[in-house]
C-alpha cells in the first residue's frame, strides 16, 4: 500500500497537498523522519504544476537526506535543483553539497558549495 494511501484511509486526516507538505515539513523538524517521508511522498503524488512539484521534491529530498538515505535522497534533490531558481537553487545546491559529502565526494561536495555560495549572494540564512 502506498503510503498516500496510508495517510488517506484516516478520515480525520486532511490530505491536500499543502496539508501534508506542512505536516512532513514539521515532522522532519521533530525528527520524525518515516513519518515525514510518508507524508511528503504523499505530497508529491498530489503535486500540481512546477511550484508544488518543487516544493515537494525540496522538502522529501530533504527528508530523505536527514534520514541518510542517500540513493533515495539524489533524484528528489537533484529535481529541486533543476527546477528552482534564486534563492531555492541556492538552499538545493546546498542540499546537494550535503549529499555529496556524505557520500564521500568531496570534489562534488566543493562545487555544490561554491554554486550554493554564487547563487546565495550574500544570504546570510545561508552562508556556508
Amino acid at each position: 500500500m502506498r503510503a498516500g494511501a496510508c495517510l488517506a484511509a484516516d478520515a480525520s486526516f486532511d490530505v491536500s497537498f499543502d496539508t501534508l507538505l506542512a505536516r512532513g515539513a514539521a515532522e522532519r523538524e521533530q525528527g520524525n523522519l518515516t513519518l515525514a517521508i510518508d507524508a511528503l511522498r504523499a505530497a508529491q503524488a498530489l503535486a500540481v504544476g512546477d511550484v508544488q512539484r518543487r516544493q515537494a521534491a525540496t522538502e522529501l529530498g530533504a527528508s530523505l537526506l536527514q534520514a541518510r538515505r542517500l540513493e533515495q535522497a539524489d533524484a528528489p534533490l537533484h529535481a529541486a535543483y533543476a527546477m528552482a531558481q534564486g534563492q531555492d537553487r541556492a538552499r538545493a545546491a546546498l542540499a546537494l553539497g550535503n549529499l555529496a559529502q556524505l557520500r564521500k565526494q568531496p570534489d562534488a561536495a566543493r562545487q555544490a558549495y561554491a554554486e550554493a555560495e554564487r547563487l546565495a549572494g550574500g544570504d546570510a540564512g545561508l552562508a556556508l
